[in-house]
């Protein structure tokens, strides 16, 4: 038996079979016999011999399984080491020159990306590689598609349609290049977007200059030298709502905002005169005898307040929604709760005088939280613009807030305060180390005209999954959306004048939310 197994093993290698003779070879019996040790030499001579032949043919797997196995028949011999340290090399080699056509490729689809396809082009001339070639067809494809909406967006511009050459811009290959063709056109639109704002501002259309910027796309509605006039936009709806509300004081020093935005709009100083000669006239009425009337109308009407509030009746809504306004000197206040797919949950209050304190406690709060029930509520007020954190209910040791400022409730209970947005006055407190009796609830938001969400950190609620920026409005007390993208609501389109209704889902687009009433 034994004899015959050596002479099968000496077949196989005198015919080329070198993996059956080493499977052979394994017999422990044949290893140790004078006859054996000769033929595993042989067999590893024959190993490194086709490993050098699988080198020279740049079949780096093969050479080196041909290495191994040579290795465990004799070890370490000479030649063994010699084609161990030579396919070592070659693998070396190859992992350089892979990283660096990694590398070029790299550096060729980011310039690609930037707009500088010629280098790109350049730098991928460099190799054969097939991903190379794959990436120049892709930049020319690239490149003739932005020259095609090159072409459509100085026709747009030509015919004074900055509205589609700004959604041309958008949605073509040259937002993000920074080549300067792309950059020169962006330049172009937002040039001649800036005229056309400036202008309706200068005249005193207002309306129009909002329209306007509500049917640019971000990139060019918030760029530099237009993001002044969305300002100027925003105080106007402030001096508005200020107005609307007898605040002409207030009304006043918003359009002195806007003066000095629009410093050469003639028809803001007639209407901060009329603003301070309302505000003149109303201080001259609260002064006469007409103003202690209306001091015992008001006390009347808090002291019926205060009655109403005890017999717990619910606040009253338009269509769904809960009413939100002064009325009669009465501070109502709407509190629902957006959910928003992806995103979380957040409760919102619309009210200027809100309460935060544990969810136990003897007095329920607006903003109950998971905590101590021994833990003394605390008091968040909204006065014009400013918030105050704090204090009693004479008003003192109220502290005034920042935005990025930290509150707290009791050691376990903080608050990070922020207003994200310079130009609106809705603010968020975000937990750092408390709960809600709600695991789904992020935050609280307190509403006082708008929430901005959107992909941009200056909104109030900020996430990738948004392309575009919707706006949540109040607006003769009831809630809706203003969007550059058509809203459903129920599989039904909603027009920008209609209210948002409660507990239906709500679509913009790719952004799904819903109303929910607030349970508290």
């Amino acid at each position: 038996m034994f004899d015959f197994q050596l002479k099968r093993a000496q077949v196989a290698l005198a015919d080329g079979r070198l993996d059956e003779a080493f499977e052979l070879l394994k017999d422990p019996s044949l290893r140790s016999h004078r006859s054996g040790q000769k033929l595993l030499t042989r067999l590893s001579g024959a190993f490194v011999q086709r490993g050098q032949d699988h080198l020279s043919a740049n079949r780096l797997a093969p050479a080196l399984e041909d290495c191994l196995r040579a290795e465990k028949l004799v070890g370490n011999v000479s030649d063994v080491v010699r084609l161990r340290e030579v396919i070592a090399q070659q693998i070396e080699s190859e992992r350089a020159e892979s990283q660096q056509r990694a590398e070029q490729l790299a550096r060729a689809k980011e310039q690609m990306q930037n707009g500088w396809l010629s280098t790109g082009r350049k730098i991928l001339a460099q190799t054969d590689d097939r991903q190379a070639q794959c990436l120049l067809q892709n930049a020319e494809l690239l490149e003739v598609e932005k020259e095609s909406a090159a072409k459509r967006i100085e026709q747009a511009l030509k015919n004074r349609q900055i509205e589609l050459a700004a959604q041309i811009f958008q949605n073509s290959a040259l937002r993000g290049s920074m080549n300067h063709e792309a950059v020169s056109l962006l330049e172009r639109i937002q040039q001649q977007a800036h005229r056309k704002v400036h202008d309706y501002l200068l005249e005193g259309q207002i309306h129009l200059a909002a329209a306007f910027l509500n049917q640019l796309n971000g990139l060019i509605s918030r760029c530099e030298m237009i993001q002044p006039f969305r300002q100027a936009v925003e105080y106007s709806r402030q001096a508005v709502t200020q107005i609307d509300t007898g605040n002409f004081e207030a009304a006043a020093v918003c359009l002195r905002k806007i003066r000095t935005l629009l410093p050469k709009a003639k028809w803001l100083m007639e209407m901060i005169g009329q603003a301070q000669t309302a505000a003149a006239a109303q201080q001259k009425l609260q002064a006469g005898p007409l103003g202690i009337l209306e001091s015992i109308a008001l006390s009347k009407v808090s002291e019926s307040y205060e009655t109403a509030k005890k017999a717990a009746q619910p606040i009253p809504a338009v269509n769904g929604v809960p009413f939100i306004g002064r009325h009669n000197g009465m501070d109502m206040k709407t509190r629902f709760i957006l959910q928003m797919d992806g995103i979380g949950a957040f409760h919102v209050l619309c009210g200027d005088r809100n309460t935060i304190g544990p969810v136990s406690g003897s007095k329920r709060s607006d903003i109950e939280l998971v905590t101590a029930p021994d833990v003394r509520p605390k008091q968040i007020e909204r006065i014009d613009s400013d918030y105050f954190f704090g204090g009693d209910q004479s008003g003192s040791g109220k502290r005034l807030l920042s935005d990025g400022d930290r509150i707290e409730l009791s050691p376990r209970c903080r608050f990070k305060f922020t207003l994200p947005n310079p130009a609106s006055s809705t603010a968020c407190l975000i937990p750092s180390s408390g709960r809600f009796p709600r695991a789904d609830i992020s935050g609280v938001i307190l509403m006082d005209r708008e929430i901005l969400i959107g992909p941009e950190r200056n909104n109030h609620v900020q996430s990738g999954l948004i392309a575009e920026a919707i706006t949540l409005f109040l607006q003769d007390g009831q809630i809706r959306c203003r969007s550059n993208q058509l809203v459903y609501a129920g599989g039904s389109a909603l027009g920008s004048d209609q209210t948002l209704p409660m507990d239906t889902q709500i679509e913009a687009g790719d952004f799904r939310f819903i109303l929910t009433t607030h349970n508290n």
